[in-house]
């Protein structure tokens, strides 16, 4: 007499395929929504004069925006919007305290007076 296999399927473990099938689905949702965001913030702030968006304008993650602004101070700039609770930074503290960084102004195909302005 042979004996078959029966697996039983805990709460757990049910719950935990429903769960990942929702955050699938919730996870493409929340992609489309912050690709809409982002692109509605670059749009934004490319309205501004001296304003220049690095990196490709299509092909990013679609929770990232990345700007410089030509003739503005980075420090200050970043300060500014963190008074308004808004999240910057800037590449100038990488340029100005570690020599080794340098490169990565001139890998990013930027002039280090834009660099500053990052």
């Amino acid at each position: 007499m042979g004996s078959a296999r029966v697996q039983k399927m805990s709460p757990e473990s049910s719950g935990l395929g429903g769960a990942a099938e929702l955050a699938k689905k919730r996870m493409k949702e929340g992609t489309r929504y912050l690709r809409k965001l982002r692109d509605k913030l670059i749009g934004s702030v490319l309205r501004l004069e001296e304003s220049n968006l690095n990196g490709h304008p299509e092909n990013r993650l679609p929770n990232n925006a990345h700007f410089r602004f030509s003739g503005v101070e980075g420090k200050l700039f970043v300060l500014l919007l963190d008074k308004k609770g808004i999240a910057a930074s800037y590449l100038q503290f990488l340029l100005a305290r570690r020599s080794r960084y340098k490169g990565l102004a001139r890998n990013l195909l930027i002039r280090s007076k834009d660099a500053i302005q990052s």
